[in-house]
């Protein structure tokens, strides 16, 4: 079972979020610079395949971008429910945010949050408004990371 500190949820998204946005910056540039090379060299058949490449690249790219969009959002939704959720906790059990961790990167019903060395089993209600800590013990601890 892999648990997530607080940290990890908040580089997370960042961490996506990143690599999208800076393959899609790395393709464009190659494209303007091989359009420079282009017109340049014009009479050379391979800046201009070149820049033919990068640009149908760079479009790619930004259409994926573009179709994950709703998904994107979503997942930041979530990942901010999570994230307040550990400051809540933290604020209500008095413990600090490096203490806590969690075996979802969404907000379920059921899932274990480990504060210090203990377990529990959070129940939320069916809006995910309120919720419940129970006491859990995990049958193998070896396996928890």
């Amino acid at each position: 079972m892999t648990f997530y500190s607080y940290q990890q949820l908040l580089a997370q998204t960042n961490r996506i979020l990143l690599w999208r946005y800076g393959i899609l910056v790395v393709l464009s540039l190659i494209a303007v610079i091989m359009l420079i090379l282009f017109l340049r060299h014009r009479n050379e058949g391979k800046y201009r395949d070149l820049l033919i490449i990068f640009v149908l690249s760079a479009c790619l790219v930004g259409g994926i971008q573009f179709s994950n969009y709703q998904q994107y959002q979503t997942s930041l939704s979530q990942n901010a429910q999570i994230v307040r959720f550990l400051q809540t906790v933290s604020h209500k059990k008095n413990v600090s945010l490096k203490k806590l961790k969690t075996n979802k990167t969404v907000l379920t019903d059921k899932m274990i949050l480990k504060i210090n060395q203990r377990y529990y089993q959070v129940d939320f209600d069916s809006d995910f408004s309120s919720y419940h800590l129970q006491r859990a013990q995990i049958i193998n601890n070896q396996e928890v990371k």
